[in-house]
C-alpha cells in the first residue's frame, strides 16, 4: 500500500477516460434547443427476456395512425379510448393524438397481446401529452434522457418519474467520524445534489443494472446535449468536491484502521462490478484520490483525522514497546542475579531457603 503523510507528494495514475462504447449516446448534430426532446429522447433498452417478442415503444404524442403502424409488426391487439370525459367515438384516426398508453413504454410483450391507447383530438392533446411524458418511469431502459423532477433522500433523484440512485458514491459523513454540521461541512448533502442538478435540469441517465435503480447521471448542456457516458458524471463531480467519496463496498483502499506508515491507500475499484459500473469506477476512484491528496473539503478532514490517528497509534506503539523493553530488562537482571535458580539449603527440595 502507498503511505501518505501530511507532506507527501504523490503522483496518482490517471485512468483513460472512455468516450463511448456500448453505453455511448449518439453525438448531437444540432443545438439542444433544436432537438424534439419529448419524442426523440434516448431510449436504450436492456435485452428482452426470453418470454417476450418486443418492448412497447413510447407512442405518446404520436398521431393515432402512426401509433398503430408502430405496432403492426407484432400484430398487437389495439384498443383505443377517448381520454376525455365525453366518451366520444373515434373516427378519422388522423384527427386524434395518443396522450397515454398501457402498458407503459419499455414493457416486454408477446405478439398479439393487448395495447391500449388513450387519445384526444389533436388540438386538445398538448397539455395531456406533456403531463404523461413528465411521468415517464423509463421501464426497462438502461440509457435514457429526461428531466430532474425531484429528490428522494440524500442521493436518489427522480428523472421524469424514474428513480435514479447515484451509484458507487456516498456522502463523506459516513466515514471517519465527520460531523456534517461541523468542520465546515454541508449540513444537508441533498443540497449538494440539488445545487448541481436542480429540478428542471435535463440529464442523461445510465442505469448500472436492470434489477435496481442505481445509476449515473450526466448534465445535458448546449455544448453537450447528448453526453457520452462515462464523460463527467454527476457522481464523479460530487466526489471531486470532497464532500462525497467512493463507496467502500465497491472500492478497495481508502482510510484503513491506523497502522504503521499507512494513512491512506489510493481507492481502486473492486472486480465484482457490472460492466456499466466498471466504466465509471476508475474515474470515480481518481476523483476521490485527487481530493484526498489535495485535502479537499470533507475528504481533507478525513485525511487529517487519519494522520492524527496514525500519530497517536505510533505513540501508543512506542509506549508499548518501551514497557516490553523494561519487562525484558528486569527479567534479564533477575536471571543474571540467579533469582530464578533454586537454592535448596538443607536438601529437602524446597527452593530459596537460607
Amino acid at each position: 500500500m502507498l503511505a501518505l503523510t501530511a507532506c507527501s507528494g504523490i503522483t496518482l495514475p490517471t485512468p483513460e477516460r472512455p468516450t463511448g462504447g456500448e453505453t455511448g449516446a449518439p453525438a448531437a448534430t444540432e443545438p439542444a434547443d433544436a432537438l424534439p426532446v419529448e419524442l426523440e429522447a434516448i431510449r436504450e433498452y436492456w435485452p428482452l427476456p426470453d418470454s417476450a417478442d418486443y418492448r412497447v415503444p413510447n407512442l405518446v404524442g404520436k398521431k393515432l395512425p402512426e401509433a398503430r403502424d408502430a405496432l403492426a409488426e407484432w400484430d398487437a391487439f389495439i384498443k383505443e379510448y377517448d381520454a376525455s370525459e365525453e366518451d366520444r367515438d373515434i373516427y378519422m384516426g388522423g384527427n386524434w393524438t395518443v396522450v397515454s398508453q398501457a402498458p407503459l413504454p419499455g414493457t416486454p410483450l408477446r405478439e398479439h397481446e393487448r395495447v391500449e391507447f388513450y387519445v384526444l383530438k389533436n388540438d386538445e392533446a398538448a397539455e395531456a401529452v406533456a403531463t404523461t411524458l413528465a411521468d415517464d418511469s423509463h421501464v426497462g431502459e438502461r440509457v435514457f434522457s429526461g428531466t430532474v423532477t425531484g429528490f428522494d433522500g440524500i442521493q436518489t433523484l427522480l428523472v421524469d418519474s424514474a428513480e435514479v440512485r447515484l451509484d458507487l458514491v456516498t456522502p463523506v459523513h459516513n466515514s471517519c467520524g465527520l460531523d456534517p454540521t461541523g468542520n465546515g461541512a454541508s449540513a444537508d448533502y441533498t443540497a449538494d445534489v440539488s445545487a448541481l442538478v436542480p429540478v428542471g435540469t435535463e440529464v442523461l441517465a445510465v442505469r448500472s443494472d436492470v434489477r435496481g435503480d442505481e445509476g449515473f447521471l450526466h448534465i445535458r448542456t448546449a455544448e453537450h446535449p447528448w453526453p457520452s457516458p462515462p464523460l463527467e458524471s454527476v457522481n464523479e463531480i460530487l466526489v471531486r468536491s470532497g464532500w462525497w467519496m467512493p463507496h467502500t463496498s465497491d472500492f478497495g483502499g481508502g482510510f484503513p484502521p491506523p497502522s504503521e506508515g499507512i494513512v491512506f491507500s489510493p481507492f481502486i475499484e473492486n472486480t465484482n462490478l457490472t460492466s456499466v459500473q466498471a466504466e465509471y469506477a476508475p474515474l470515480i476512484a481518481q476523483a476521490g484520490n485527487t481530493a484526498v491528496v489535495g485535502s479537499v473539503a470533507g475528504l481533507g478532514v478525513c485525511r487529517s483525522v487519519a494522520e492524527q490517528d496514525a500519530v497517536a497509534w505510533a505513540a501508543a506503539r512506542e509506549e508499548t514497546d518501551r514497557r516490553i523493553r523494561e519487562v525484558e530488562a528486569e527479567l534479564q537482571r533477575r536471571t543474571e542475579a540467579g533469582y530464578y535458580t533454586c537454592r535448596d539449603g538443607d536438601g529437602d527440595g524446597v527452593c530459596y531457603e537460607r
